[in-house]
């Protein structure tokens, strides 16, 4: 079976923005690196591991809309007059 896939260029442009995030962070962020040498040491390849790495942030910017979110929806209170 043989499977193709189409892209558009604005879900192209999406994912080399996603790709060099992801980039970026296993050159500068300490932790990304540990994740990406742990595992590729554990018998991922390369692109396996950069692909753990690009869900794990998009976890994080997911939990992060998500808290926002309810944040908005719920505005603080304002304090009682003393």
């Amino acid at each position: 079976m043989t499977f193709t896939l189409t892209l558009k260029r604005s879900e192209v442009s999406g994912h080399a923005g996603a790709i060099h995030i992801a980039l970026t962070q296993a050159r500068c962020y300490p932790p990304a690196r540990e994740l990406l040498e742990r595992r590729t040491n554990s018998g991922n390849g390369g692109m396996e591991a950069l692909r753990i790495l690009k869900r794990r942030l998009s976890d994080v910017v997911y939990r992060r809309m998500i808290r926002d979110l309810a944040a908005a929806s719920h505005p603080a209170q304002p304090l009682p007059a003393a």
